[in-house]
């Protein structure tokens, strides 16, 4: 099989894994917050297929369970959660890409950079709605000026 083929493939199959993995979860809140598990495939996929394929598989997957299944909200929840888990996808499979032995120990540090980057606000976090929200007003507010009723329900 191709490289690319490959990739793809893999990619699909980790986005299938973040649309189901989250049902199993859904039944006991506790376990879910504490495994995360939108954040499974997407690291995995950064891992196994690199920091593009992790990076996209991140941003899509968040985005399209919100329109599929309606939870998480599309805003500001999902939209968050779409630079989140990209910021996590890409940083992890980035780090242990660039990793000049492909070992645990290269995987554990990667993992870790990756969570401490996710927590560290390089990327929007879903968990904090106000940072998402002035964020994205303001890369759209050039949008909003003709309508100020809009402005400040969204901002």
């Amino acid at each position: 099989m191709k490289s690319i083929t490959k990739n793809i493939v893999l990619s699909a199959m980790f986005l299938a894994i973040g649309l189901i993995l989250p049902f199993f979860t859904v039944q006991i809140p506790q376990i879910g917050q504490m495994l995360l598990p939108m954040h499974i495939p997407v690291l995995l996929c950064g891992f196994v297929c690199g920091w593009q394929s992790g990076a996209i598989v991140g941003f899509v997957l968040p985005l399209l369970r919100s329109a599929i299944f309606g939870m998480p909200v599309f805003f500001p929840s999902a939209t968050g959660m779409a630079f989140e888990l990209m910021t996590y996808g890409l940083v992890a499979g980035l780090l242990y890409s660039l990793s000049k032995w492909k070992c645990l120990l290269a995987l554990y540090r990667s993992l870790v950079i990756a969570m401490l980057a996710r927590a560290r606000g390089v990327g929007p976090r879903a968990d904090h709605p106000a940072g998402v929200s002035r964020c994205i007003c303001s890369s759209l507010g050039h949008l909003l000026t003709p309508f100020p009723a809009l402005s400040p329900s969204l901002c």
